[in-house]
């Protein structure tokens, strides 16, 4: 019976561990994002009154698809990040995953994405 119950330890410590390396590495990954973002826009000078596309993916997902990020991500075979950082306006998709975004949610690009006209 002592023997289980060291077991039963050992496997939640080792859950808890793996769980703590998980949410560091998590952590990790979006600082490097943010930092990624940061030098990319200082780089190439991005400015706010830069035109810029944008996309209406949030409107779409709440009021047509009542779900929340990840199972919208998921619906659109799309890592969960990676989504976020689309509908957050972080980063613009491809061509090609514009075109894939667009057809998975039976609308024209032009409805999903938009151009700003800051001038």
């Amino acid at each position: 019976m002592a023997l289980s119950k060291i077991q039963a330890y050992l496997f939640i410590s080792s859950v808890n561990l793996i769980n703590k390396y998980y949410n560091l590495i998590y952590t990790i990954v979006n600082f490097c994002i943010i930092y990624h973002d940061l030098i990319y826009n200082h780089i190439y000078q991005i400015s706010e009154d830069d035109d810029m596309i944008k996309n209406r993916l949030k409107k779409i997902r709440m009021r047509e698809y009542e779900m929340n990020q990840k199972e919208f991500a998921a619906f659109l075979d799309i890592p969960y990040v990676t989504y976020n950082n689309y509908e957050n306006n972080n980063i613009a998709p491809g061509a090609e995953a514009l075109l894939k975004i667009a057809k998975k949610l039976n609308k024209p690009v032009e409805e999903v994405y938009y151009l700003t006209n800051k001038v």
